[in-house]
């Protein structure tokens, strides 16, 4: 007798603290960081790589002078990318595989996962692992010097972590800190721009798509020497079979925008290649891309600036 009401105390509890748990996940905020408006993107292919797709935004920068000096030595790398491709050959070659691999398999399962899975416990997923991977965009802030943006980003840790319940919830959301920080696409290949490494020549990789040679190293530290997943003795298949979850559930929010670059483009491996190239360029340019704008009042009033905007 004492045995069935203790299972069903048990049970009772657990279904309290499941419905507590249902309750406080479908408070938090649905938008994925990614698809929100400030930061657009396109997936390439599998969804590994991740490029920037803000249209009002690339066209801003086109025209704009101060964006196209190469102050890190990647704007002109990006403009010219014949230059950088030595290896076009075998480029086009796995481009053509990752092409088929996303049509023939990424794309049916990923569409298959949205079937099967509602868009909220797919945020929260997103969530949890983009809070995970706070390590390896801290490292990457200390190591160029964005002391601020890697307090930010370990305030958002912890609030998510602790009150988001281990990061499925993204308290913070859009939250912006007093200043203007640019948070959430810190890694080791920005960290190798910044510190004057050169791209190197364009290299499309087996199945995660488009990067070079200084991004390909990169990853490779991003992936099996900060990433959490490969701290705590977790076999590696576990840990490659989680990245690939993460991917397919990224590709989710996004499924339908390759085939957009795709179809637009007269040559989509040339297309795929600009694109990549010239994200990789404006990533390194985020503190420009970032800054606040003046104040419209304050420009009426300045002499000077009535002066510019009179000449």
């Amino acid at each position: 007798m004492k045995k069935t009401m203790t299972i069903k105390n048990s049970a009772s509890n657990a279904l309290l603290a499941f419905l507590v748990l249902t309750f406080i996940l479908l408070t938090f905020p649905s938008q994925v960081r990614s698809a929100q408006k400030n930061d657009q993107v396109l997936v390439a292919q599998v969804g590994s790589g991740v490029i920037g797709a803000d249209k009002s935004e690339d066209q801003t920068a086109a025209g704009n002078d101060d964006f196209n000096d190469d102050i890190w030595g990647d704007t002109l790398e990006a403009k010219d990318t014949s230059k950088s491709d030595p290896w076009e050959g075998y480029n086009r070659a796995m481009f053509s595989f990752n092409d088929f691999m996303y049509f023939e398999i990424t794309k049916p399962v990923t569409q298959g996962y949205m079937y099967v899975m509602p868009l909220r416990p797919r945020t929260w997923i997103n969530n949890f692992f983009q809070n995970m991977l706070t390590p390896v965009r801290v490292t990457s802030c200390l190591l160029q010097g964005k002391f601020f943006t890697a307090g930010a980003e370990t305030s958002k840790f912890v609030a998510n972590t602790v009150v988001g319940l281990g990061g499925l919830g993204d308290v913070i959301g859009d939250r912006q800190s007093t200043m203007p920080l640019y948070l959430g696409n810190e890694d080791m290949g920005q960290t190798f721009g910044v510190w004057g490494i050169p791209n190197g020549p364009y290299f499309v990789i087996p199945v995660l798509g488009p990067s070079t040679v200084r991004d390909a190293v990169g990853l490779g530290i991003d992936t099996f020497a900060l990433n959490p997943f490969w701290w705590f003795g977790i076999p590696w298949y576990y840990s490659l079979s989680a990245g690939a979850y993460n991917q397919i559930n990224k590709l989710s929010f996004h499924l339908g925008e390759y085939e957009s670059l795709k179809e637009g483009a007269i040559d989509p491996y040339a297309a795929l290649k600009d694109a990549y190239l010239q994200y990789r360029a404006r990533q390194l340019h985020d503190k420009k891309k970032n800054r606040r704008p003046a104040p419209a009042s304050s420009v009426m009033t300045d002499p000077n600036a009535q002066a510019q905007t009179a000449q």
